[in-house]
């Protein structure tokens, strides 16, 4: 299979619906979903195995959304891997056609934009747009000194490339996997159209400081103590000019 599509849940089962949906509706057919359920209790592992175009799953206890994602990799059988969480959904029912009618064959990582939307899936604007974190044009490792500068629900890499969620992060995991998969990458393509809504919130959303705090050690370890200052200064600048013209806000 080309890609493989993972879905991880707890008791979002309304959520989950919205992506799985958005899952089957591709015009795009080779690739296989893989659904991990952290064991939820309102219905949704009794209705997984009815479920169409659902390919692998498993519903069991585990130790929070990272490890919930180590499970999904484990089973991916794909060339390509991308995460699509409970209530995040592809950006049109063509999306995965057009990244892979379009992708270059040698490409490791194919990447791009995000539409970020409320509760109503109201769109609101792109990820870009609405945080001070652009979208590169050239997506290397030194990218992420600007932050976590691309949205997992638009970050598709081989799964040959891929590590395991360092599971010693318990909230910026996934700007440590990232950095990993764009150091072993030899060409990332970005894609024009945007890939993924991404619903408003999300675990790093809901855990600021900590995950602030963790990319910040990320970042000394992959960057050194000087680099990562002065791009935390970088940071804090476009911030407080976002602030000061009104464009500033919690995404």
């Amino acid at each position: 299979m080309k890609i493989s599509i993972i879905t991880v849940v707890y008791n979002a089962a309304d959520l989950f619906e919205l992506s799985w949906q958005s899952v089957k509706s591709q015009t795009f057919s080779d690739f296989e979903y893989v659904v991990v359920d952290g064991h939820s209790k309102d219905g949704l592992a009794d209705r997984l195995p009815q479920m169409s175009h659902i390919d692998q799953w498993v519903s069991e206890p585990d130790q929070g959304i990272y490890d919930a994602m180590n499970k999904g990799l484990d089973m991916a059988k794909g060339e390509f891997v991308l995460f699509l969480n409970a209530g995040d959904t592809f950006a049109s029912n063509t999306t995965l056609q057009e990244i892979f009618d379009s992708a270059p064959d040698a490409a490791d990582v194919i990447y791009g934009e995000t539409l970020m939307v409320n509760d109503a899936r109201e769109v609101q604007g792109t990820r870009s747009a609405l945080t001070s974190r652009q979208l590169p044009e050239d997506l290397t490792p030194s990218s992420f000194l600007k932050g976590m500068v691309v949205s997992h629900q638009a970050f598709i890499p081989r799964r040959s490339l891929c590590t395991l969620y360092d599971l010693n992060y318990r909230h910026s995991a996934d700007f440590d996997w990232c950095l990993k998969i764009l150091k072993k990458s030899r060409l990332n393509y970005k894609v024009e159209a945007p890939i993924a809504h991404y619903l408003i919130g999300g675990h790093s959303a809901n855990h600021v400081r900590e995950s602030l705090k963790e990319r910040y050690a990320i970042m000394q370890k992959e960057f050194g103590s000087w680099s990562t200052w002065r791009a935390h200064l970088a940071v804090a600048w476009r911030a407080l000019g976002r602030k000061l013209t009104g464009q500033h806000n919690k995404w």
